[in-house]
């Protein structure tokens, strides 16, 4: 699992976005079977992604 925080920019008091890098994160995670999560509270997001474990050697 691994776990990135980060901090909202405000300084233009506007937050612009289309949201396209999210979905691009979400179907590249889905494509590897994992899965992926984003939060965002208090002025901070945060990214949430855990990928399943291949332990197989071939």
């Amino acid at each position: 699992m691994m776990d990135i925080t980060n901090v909202i920019k405000t300084e233009n008091h506007e937050i612009h976005s289309t949201g396209i890098g999210l979905k691009t994160c979400h179907k590249i995670i889905s494509q590897h079977k994992g899965e992926i999560t984003f939060t965002s509270t208090g002025g901070k997001y945060s990214v949430h992604i855990r990928l399943p474990v291949n332990n197989k050697l071939t």
